[in-house]
């Protein structure tokens, strides 16, 4: 890691990790032909797109390639405040991408045709210190924990965020290609000892402790000295396990067009609500918990009707308009306004 002349202002997110291109597909082309639009995603971008929406402030370590999408992605993360010293561009590997493909129902699959991109160029030598420093949240992308290069980030940032008595939270985020679902438990789960804050879907809670029983399982992620665990469970809402608690929230029904980001702007609420607490995580009572997870809930339904990974991020008025229109209390929301402490 490198440092540089410090900054008074004060980060509030922090996320290492990539901001990728998603070509997803436009329906109704001629002659029956394939046709994409580039769109910016990559799971940390849309959350620190979606938390910088939700009035924090935020930035991007990792790179992109020196190249035209790579240009475009730099102007994506200055539009939605998380560009900046902290992503890097590199000459000899291209910008990352992905081809998207959806169901019926709106769920996502990615289907990589690259061997090596930037984000196998990114080294710890390029992390910037001071942007680690200045952040009240450090944020972890789950891809890191796929690739050796980001194994040796994560574990460095990681450590150097516990020391520094930084919020540090991780996504796991597994896709097929990361890396073999029986090596999660032998390599994967010991870099997630020690987290504030950790989210999986209910298929990574099995994959990294072989229990389906979403209780269970949490309460073993729990036991890895990991002080707040979220599990996303689709159409079915979300669990959340912490000292002072644990339960299930339902999910808001609307009708699905893109689940992508899903996961990440929900995450990114968390973290949001979190920090607008201003206090340690086992402080916060049940009840306010369980409201943030609703608002987390909230922000997920928004970004699923939606087409578009960052695009889909709801700002904070339209959390507001939503929870209005389902009944919900202008309450749930206290924790999410104001300024940052």
């Amino acid at each position: 890691m490198h440092g540089g002349i410090l900054e008074v202002q004060m980060i509030d997110i922090a996320a290492v990790g990539e901001i990728v291109i998603d070509f997803s597909p436009i329906p109704n082309a001629e002659n029956g032909n394939l046709r994409y639009e580039a769109q910016p995603g990559g799971a940390p971008s849309n959350l620190l797109a979606e938390a910088s929406l939700l009035g924090a402030s935020t930035r991007l370590l990792g790179a992109v390639g020196n190249d035209p999408l790579g240009e475009f992605l730099c102007k994506i993360a200055e539009r939605y405040g998380f560009g900046g010293d902290g992503l890097k561009k590199v000459e000899a590997l291209p910008t990352p991408f992905t081809l998207v493909s959806f169901d019926a129902l709106g769920d996502r699959s990615f289907h990589s045709v690259q061997t090596e991109t930037s984000l196998q160029a990114f080294q710890t030598e390029m992390l910037d210190e001071d942007i680690l420093q200045q952040a009240r949240v450090i944020h972890l992308a789950g891809s890191l924990l796929g690739m050796k290069n980001g194994q040796r980030i994560f574990d460095q940032v990681k450590s150097f965020a516990i020391t520094q008595g930084k919020l540090v939270s991780c996504d796991v985020n597994w896709r097929p290609g990361s890396y073999p679902q029986s090596e999660a438990r032998e390599s994967v789960l010991p870099r997630l000892r020690g987290l504030d804050i950790l989210k999986v879907s209910l298929e990574e809670m099995e994959m990294l402790t072989d229990v389906s029983d979403v209780e269970k399982g949490s309460q073993m992620l729990m036991d890895e000295d990991i002080r707040l665990v979220c599990v996303t469970l689709g159409e079915k809402g979300c669990y959340y396990r912490y000292e002072n608690g644990n339960g299930y929230v339902p999910a808001y029904h609307v009708d699905a067009v893109d689940t992508n980001a899903a996961g990440d702007v929900f995450t990114a609420a968390v973290l949001v609500s979190l920090l607008r607490q201003n206090c340690d995580i086992n402080r916060i009572d049940s009840c306010r918990m369980h409201d943030i997870m609703r608002v987390a809930n909230a922000a997920s339904a928004i970004c699923v009707s939606r087409v578009g990974a960052i695009y889909a991020a709801p700002t904070l008025e339209d959390l507001q308009h939503f929870l209005s229109n389902v009944g919900v209390s202008d309450k749930v929301l206290h924790g999410m306004k104001g300024e940052m402490q």
